[in-house]
């Protein structure tokens, strides 16, 4: 009877050892997965900034091949739904909105990239270039945070659905973000 008495003991302690990892590693995938969340957000409002400052340095000529007017309204709509994602419990309806404003955004923004590559005049002024040159890092940053977000998101709801630490308010805590090709690409040089 000891014996099973100690064996019990032991198993609760090992049980409940197993509990506390789990739970300090959901807390460090969740800070994670905030931080990288918050920093996406903060990424596509820079690439929002830069396509901005790629119109503002366009000569009023260049109007013509593009609209400038629409690319800033669908800009605004789309950083308005931005910020109303809360990097510590974000929306998948919020995100989905965003998701959408955010590819209208896109496809304008590249048909104003293409335009640019069209116009040699345009394409070589230094501002325009920088603008372009920033717009790419900006990109790569993007998809690092995404995908960094992605992975720690999709392994904390694995940590949480395979073990006894569900939390109901909590369950869909973490959305995964899908935008292979949320990204402005540059013309080639």
């Amino acid at each position: 009877m000891l014996y099973l008495f100690i064996f019990v003991v032991v198993v609760a302690i090992w049980q409940l050892l197993m509990r506390f990892r789990r739970a300090q590693q959901l807390k460090l995938l969740t800070d994670r997965s905030t931080r990288q969340l918050r920093e996406l957000k903060q990424q596509l409002t820079n690439r929002h900034l830069i396509v901005s400052h790629l119109t503002d340095s366009l000569p009023d000529s260049f109007d013509v091949r593009f609209e400038r007017q629409k690319l800033q309204t669908i800009g605004q709509n789309a950083e308005s739904s931005l910020s109303e994602i809360d990097p510590r419990n974000p929306c998948a309806t919020k995100i989905g909105e965003f998701a959408l404003l955010e590819q209208g955004f896109i496809s304008v923004a590249q048909e104003l990239v293409n335009s640019i590559a069209s116009d040699r005049s345009v394409s070589q002024i230094h501002l325009v270039t920088s603008c372009l040159e920033g717009l790419e890092k900006c990109n790569a940053q993007i998809n690092a945070c995404k995908s960094i977000y992605n992975l720690s998101a999709m392994t904390c709801q694995n940590i949480r659905q395979s073990s006894l630490l569900k939390d109901l308010r909590t369950k869909e805590r973490f959305v995964m973000v899908d935008f292979e090709d949320w990204v402005v690409e540059p013309p080639a040089s």
